[in-house]
């Protein structure tokens, strides 16, 4: 998380883009990280082969996403 937050990675996280809308599933792969700078790369050499992520809204209206990562 560190390094994720110190290259501001959330900025172009194209899954959570893609997951602030509520009920919405992505599975990750290298063309979803396209344009995403060397996020996908950084993952990979961390360990992160795969992964899925799905959003969902509570009552209070806040988006939470549950992800799945794999090596």
């Amino acid at each position: 998380m560190k390094r994720y937050k110190s290259e501001n990675y959330y900025a172009v996280d194209p899954v959570l883009m893609l997951c602030q809308q509520p009920g919405r599933g992505v599975e990750w792969t290298r063309d979803l990280f396209t344009g995403a700078g060397n996020l996908w790369a950084e993952a990979n050499a961390a360990g992160l082969v795969s992964g899925f992520s799905c959003s969902a809204m509570a009552l209070n209206r806040a988006i939470g996403v549950l992800s799945i990562a794999s090596q």
